[in-house]
């Protein structure tokens, strides 16, 4: 009996990577980075011209004064009522609609402040900065480019800490082999030394088009780039095989022979499955 190891095959990734982008909605007017290149956290990716968030700001602290004067006016009125009330020169009705149109004063400056804030958060984004220390791998825009929420501007990933993320099958994954904290042999392609990865991170569902569960193994030890392919190997059970010596096994055209002796001593060569 020996293991059965079952070949994974995945892609290296960096272990922190972000799309950043920024809430302004304006022309790109400068970006000082390019692909490549070492940042770090709090330096200026991109810079987007500033003045309709501004504009919105203004807009927005107008409305909030304007909201201001009328709570101003509406409490001074509802204080006349509740005197007036107390005296018996108003009714009930009338100081119902004084506390009603205070109330609805006091709302809308709530909501006049709470839109200047917004709009102060926003007009601060016009400099999109490096969410951590790390290298640019992706500029989505160049000067000129619009703007907008929720389109990328610039990629930035980590400097350190690689992981493999693996595609596993759903046969391999049922069998429990690979667990948060269990290591696995890794081989990137382009290099011939063996690593070893820890996995740290196991997708809870399959994905729907290909029907593998993502695996992610982190390598501490290595110091590649992100986008190399590599594979490792997950141990699923016990198998039974045949041991043969390395040196009786011959390469002829591409697949592995076996010399044997038959029975009448004659010779025989077939081929095999390594692994």
């Amino acid at each position: 009996q020996v293991p059965q190891r079952i070949e994974l095959y995945g892609t290296v990734e960096a272990e922190r990577v972000a799309v950043v982008s920024s809430r302004v909605m304006a022309t790109v007017t400068a970006v000082p980075v390019r692909v490549g290149d070492v940042v770090r956290a709090g330096q200026v990716l991109v810079e987007i011209d500033p003045q309709t968030a501004r504009g919105q700001e203004a807009q927005a602290r107008g409305a909030l004064a304007q909201a201001q004067a009328a709570l101003a006016l509406a409490s001074r009125n509802y204080e006349r009522y509740r005197a007036l009330a107390a005296s018996g020169a108003a009714s009930e009705v009338e100081l119902d609609i004084a506390r009603m149109q205070y109330e609805q004063a006091r709302g809308a400056v709530d909501q006049a402040a709470g839109a200047v804030e917004a709009s102060s958060s926003i007009a601060r984004e016009w400099r999109v900065v490096a969410p951590f220390a790390g290298r640019i791998a992706a500029r989505s825009v160049e000067v000129g480019d619009f703007a907008a929420p929720g389109r990328p501007l610039v990629t930035v990933e980590s400097l350190t800490g690689r992981r493999l993320a693996l595609a596993v099958p759903e046969s391999v994954f049922a069998t429990g082999a690979l667990r948060i904290g269990s290591e696995v042999p890794v081989k990137l392609d382009s290099s011939s030394r063996e690593l070893v990865g820890v996995v740290e991170e196991v997708a809870p569902g399959a994905d729907s088009a290909s029907h593998t569960f993502l695996v992610k193994a982190a390598l501490r030890e290595a110091d590649v780039q992100p986008g190399i392919s590599g594979r490792a190997w997950a141990t699923i059970g016990s198998r039974p095989a045949v041991a043969v010596p390395a040196d009786a096994v011959l390469t002829v055209g591409g697949l592995s022979m076996v010399a044997s002796r038959g029975e009448e001593r004659e010779s025989r060569t077939r081929a095999v499955s390594l692994g």
